[in-house]
């Protein structure tokens, strides 16, 4: 995983544990102003989260060589009498206090430095030094959960969520691992982690990765109890091997996704109007020919808020009664149908929600919403280039070519030729969003002012959302218009990544949730950049009065700094 990448890096740089490294200040600041005085630097008051993050705040104070100062970081006191972050996250299990502390002297957070640097409630007007921190996209980081499952429940569960359960795969993702359940106040509870033990006694990521070069396994295990890999609260979460139905809470990670997706449409259509929809967009309806590809799609339509749906995709019964996809490739290697079927039913293939999702025969006149994916360019067929002259040297020696690799089952882009004479269409017009960060003048009609300025504290014309779960932003048109796409002007002084999950709709309803998803979800490497394009359709163009942009599945801020909706002039 990219994230992954960056922090093994950081790792091999000093000793930072999975986390960003904290920096110092001795300029000595009220709580507020050494709030504002870390946003300025384009980053945070530290969190205090964990024990390992505590040691890291702790030796960036000594190796400055100021460890004489009292320092701020993050944590306030708010209405409820709850400490919480400056982002509105709620201080977790962890928290350091100093003897007979807190004793009410104070609303804001800082470590003292006559208690060893344990926590200490004080005045917010006092000047003290401070402790910034880069701004982390923790959507990337791994969740545990205090739900007891079944190995292959907690599968189930991770996918469901549109993520994979966590895999341990270093020092470094070990630690970040056992933080994250420490810091949710589940230590002494046992966590089921990625791996399983394969008929060749190799042990397996559901991917059908070997876990080999790290194994942190505990004394005198694997002991052959169980083929499922556990991280094991008695013994300092060192791994074990347990069995497979004993149930256990779990860690899920965000999935490696594409950036160009599967794209989940709520529109009810039959098999075959969903095929011409899908077309209509520049795309097809949905193969489902793996293990893989079926989480992905699975994880798809519920990140699209269509849970309860059933979706259609491809796949149908040929006239010789072989289960084919649309184009008449067999469906034979993989057929993941739920029990019973098919019952001949119909003659279509839908994931049935009813039955997790497992495929089902229906009839084809049935509407449901349905799945499309950009189609995979085939190379040109190579021309054959004529024999070159025949020479009497010996041949070389035959050499055993590696074989090819495998087709990935995720599709590649497809370029749209979209009309030369688009405009946009949603400047000056009425906009709304589910909230507005107090102070930062982030309004909604921001992204409509024709600024497309990407420096919000520079230009101050971008919205800001409170962080939140799904925030979402929202333009009226006034009236239906034939959408091509939307382009996304997005920040750059700070925290590009905090569009990652966001999520276009484009319809007629004022309801955001009844109108159907425009394009794919901003994933990948388009989360930094500025200007991010999301097709709605290349020959045929979406309809509606309403576009809005929500971060799915997500707690997190939403600011955008201009969002064009662009039709044809």
């Amino acid at each position: 995983m990219i994230w992954f990448s960056a922090i093994t890096l950081v790792f091999l740089c000093g000793p930072q544990l999975g986390f960003a490294q904290p920096v110092a200040y001795s300029d000595k600041l009220g709580y507020d102003d050494a709030l504002a005085a870390c946003e300025a630097k384009g980053m945070m008051l530290a969190k205090d989260i964990s024990e390992s993050k505590h040691e890291l705040i702790k030796e960036e104070i000594k190796a400055k060589g100021l460890d004489e100062m009292d320092f701020w970081i993050n944590g306030k006191v708010n209405s409820d009498g709850d400490w919480v972050s400056s982002d509105g996250d709620h201080s977790t299990s962890y928290r350091p206090w100093a003897i007979f502390e807190p004793n009410g002297s104070g609303s804001c957070l800082q470590l003292r430095r006559g208690s060893g640097y344990a926590w200490d409630d004080d005045k917010c007007v006092v000047a003290k030094g401070y402790v910034c921190e880069p701004i982390e996209d923790e959507s990337d980081r791994p969740i545990a959960f205090a739900e007891k499952l079944s190995f292959d429940e907690a599968l189930a569960s991770c996918t469901s969520k549109g993520m994979v359960l966590a895999s341990d795969t270093s020092s470094v993702k070990h630690t970040l691992l056992v933080d994250e359940l420490k810091s949710k106040g589940m230590d002494g509870e046992d966590f089921w982690i990625n791996g399983k033990l394969d008929n060749n006694g190799d042990w397996m990521t559901s991917d059908g990765h070997h876990l080999t070069s790290y194994q942190p396994w505990a004394i005198f295990e694997p002991n052959g109890s169980g083929s499922c890999l556990t991280l094991w609260a008695h013994l300092g979460y060192a791994w074990d091997d347990t069995g497979c139905d004993v149930e256990k809470y779990y860690i899920c990670e965000p999935a490696v996704l594409p950036e160009d997706m599967p794209v989940a449409f709520s529109d009810r259509l039959s098999h075959a109007g969903a095929e011409a929809s899908c077309k209509t967009k520049g795309m097809i309806l949905a193969k489902d020919i793996s293990d893989t590809k079926h989480a992905l799609l699975v994880g798809v339509l519920l990140k699209s808020g269509l849970k309860s749906q059933d979706a259609w995709i491809n796949g149908q019964l040929a006239s010789d009664n072989v289960w084919k996809t649309n184009d008449g490739e067999p469906l034979d290697s993989f057929q993941p149908w739920a029990a019973g079927e098919p019952s001949g039913n119909g003659r279509c293939i839908q994931l049935w929600s009813g039955r997790e999702y497992k495929w089902d025969d229906d009839e084809c006149v049935v509407t449901k919403a349905y799945i499309c994916e950009k189609e995979a360019i085939q190379p040109p067929p190579k021309t054959q280039a004529p024999p070159p002259p025949k020479t009497q040297a010996p041949p070389p020696p035959k050499t055993e070519a590696p074989p090819p690799p495998e087709a990935t089952m995720i599709p590649t882009t497809l370029a749209c030729e979209f009309p030369a004479n688009l405009v946009n269409v949603a400047q000056g017009k009425s906009t709304s969003q589910s909230s507005t960060k107090p102070r930062v003048e982030g309004t909604a009609d921001k992204a409509v002012d024709g600024n497309k300025d990407s420096d919000m504290k520079k230009g101050k014309s971008c919205t800001q959302t409170n962080k939140e779960f799904q925030p979402w932003w929202k333009v009226d048109l006034r009236e239906s218009k034939g959408i091509y796409k939307v382009v996304i002007t997005n920040r750059q002084d700070c925290c590009p990544f905090r569009i990652r999950n966001a999520q276009v709709r484009v319809g007629d309803s004022p309801n955001m949730e009844e109108n159907p998803v425009c394009g794919s979800m901003v994933l990948g490497k388009r989360v930094r950049q500025e200007t991010i394009t999301v097709t709605c359709g290349c020959e045929t163009p979406m309809t509606g009065r309403y576009v809005s942009i929500q971060l799915i599945d997500k707690e997190q801020t939403l600011h955008l700094c201009e969002v064009e909706v662009m039709v044809q002039g």
